[in-house]
């Protein structure tokens, strides 16, 4: 089995399993940390995730890529400032490195999309999905833009000014300018890594 597939395999196995134990041990509404005011008592998410850890190889697979992502960043980082010294082809494997880690961090996103993880809290790192924040601008029919909506760029042919699509777009008064020839797309999620 492919990690790739393995990796999707642990992820649905640990939402089934989070699912099946929330579903047996309920939290507590009235103190859904499980602690009962006792601070050694330790918290029933505590106890969630040290379970879900025993039954499935998802948080040390996702340990392993968030540390493979982390080290490419680096050596890319380390490569990029030595490509001038040295020569192209350091800057092209960190360009590759750096394309690696952001297929990771993209992969990561989407297994935990799939199984409707939000946050993740690990000893090394915190994993978050954030919600979209800009929406992208797809054009639709370049032919029907406006020229002030485009801008020069090398010949033969100008290109569409996305920037000033996007803010004619969110503008009620500019809207119709674009009527048929622009729109914006829904945002796109993303991944939060932060590390500690």
């Amino acid at each position: 089995m492919s990690e790739r597939r393995y990796l999707e395999s642990e992820a649905q196995l640990h939402a089934r399993a989070k699912a099946a134990l929330l579903q047996a041990f309920p939290p507590d509404p009235v103190d859904p940390d499980g602690d009962e005011g006792n601070p050694d008592a330790g918290s029933s998410h505590e106890f969630l995730t040290g379970t879900l850890e025993g039954l499935t190889d998802f948080y040390e697979m996702l340990d392993a890529l968030i540390e493979q992502a982390r080290q490419d960043m680096a050596v890319a980082v380390g490569l990029k400032a030595q490509a001038d010294a040295y020569a192209l082809p350091l800057y092209d494997r960190a360009t590759r490195l750096e394309i690696k880690a952001k297929r990771t961090e993209e992969r990561l996103l989407n297994v935990l999309l799939d199984i409707g993880e939000k946050k993740i809290n690990r000893q090394s790192y915190d994993l978050s999905v954030r919600a979209g924040g800009n929406p992208p601008v797809h054009i639709l029919d370049p032919d029907k833009l406006p020229t002030e909506f485009w801008r020069q760029k090398e010949p033969p042919r100008p290109e569409p000014d996305l920037k000033a699509i996007k803010q004619a777009l969110q503008d009620p008064a500019r809207r119709d300018a674009l009527a048929n020839a622009a729109t914006l797309g829904n945002p796109k999620p993303s991944l939060a890594i932060k590390y500690k």
